[in-house]
């Protein structure tokens, strides 16, 4: 029994890291991002509503990492947050388009 519950902590162990390294990429992609949209913003110079979108939807991404470490889970609105943006996004370019 206690083998039992020994493999099963090494597995939670090995998951809890897997799930902290990629939030850490995620954060350090999601700079990278935030860095090309604004070089790209700059040297257009011009701002457009999808752009400051996409710079808030960045934004809330690193929100949620950092929500994360302190409280050591997601708040649920954060993901919702993130997608309603990304869908006024949405709307906003085809509606361009």
């Amino acid at each position: 029994m206690e083998e039992k519950e020994k493999t099963s902590v090494d597995w939670y162990k090995i998951i809890t890291m897997m799930e902290k390294t990629l939030l850490v990429i995620i954060a350090f992609l999601t700079t990278y991002a935030v860095v090309v949209e604004i070089i790209t913003v700059v040297s257009i110079r011009a701002v457009k509503l999808t752009d400051l979108l996409l710079l808030f939807i960045y934004a809330e991404v690193l929100g949620m990492v950092a929500a994360f470490y302190k409280f050591r889970k997601i708040p649920i609105t954060v993901p919702i947050f993130i997608a309603i943006t990304a869908l006024c996004r949405l709307i906003i370019l085809q509606g361009k388009g």
